[in-house]
């Protein structure tokens, strides 16, 4: 978090290369390596953004796979590069795409892109996959900012006072309190709209 991908590095001391064209033949074994530089200041995001809705545990009968929502609640546009999003987990990581996020603007970041779009065919087309599962007895949630800073962070459970409904009963985690820590289970509310909202408030 906080730096960039600048190029490629290899023996001969190439470097800044995008891409990665390299042959090897008799079986030799060569080291690269991939390098790294500072975001310069004034190129990140400077707005927080924010974990509005979280899906956990979709009833049988709606299975859209786990899937996050994240709101700019700010007043201008934040550019996503550099952002990302982890559950519990340190290694499980999805590293958010270099585009704007308008304000007031959602994103959703899902599971299974193909689940996803079958149980919610008219939301916004997700922007990034998951390559792990959000714990249906309880998990972490935690969206951070290119600095690698967390910008929110929910430690949600399947149990009271959590909003049991969201546990395979159809309904969502939504965070409706915006005035309450979102740390706090006050804060969130079981979706009215079976299946939640993604991508719509």
């Amino acid at each position: 978090p906080g730096y960039r991908f600048a190029g490629w590095t290899t023996a001969e001391g190439t470097n800044g290369a995008p891409r990665l064209d390299r042959r090897v033949t008799n079986g030799g074994v060569d080291r690269v390596l991939a390098t790294f530089e500072p975001i310069p200041a004034g190129t990140v995001a400077t707005r927080q953004l924010v974990i509005s809705e979280i899906n956990y545990h979709s009833p049988d009968d709606l299975e859209a796979g786990d899937w996050i929502e994240i709101l700019n609640p700010g007043a201008t546009a934040v550019g996503l590069g550099g952002w990302t999003v982890r559950d519990g987990a340190d290694d499980h990581v999805v590293f958010l795409p270099d585009v704007t996020l308008a304000a007031g603007g959602r994103v959703v970041v899902c599971r299974n892109r193909a689940r996803f779009q079958v149980a919610h065919p008219n939301a916004v087309d997700p922007v990034a996959e998951m390559s792990f599962g959000l714990d249906n007895g309880g998990d972490q949630v935690r969206l951070m900012d290119p600095q690698g800073n967390v910008s929110m962070r929910v430690a949600y459970s399947d149990s009271a006072p959590w909003p049991v409904a969201a546990d395979g009963g159809g309904s969502t985690l939504q965070w409706v309190r915006t005035d309450l820590d979102p740390a706090l289970a006050s804060a969130w509310a079981a979706s009215v709209a079976r299946g939640g909202t993604p991508g719509a408030p």
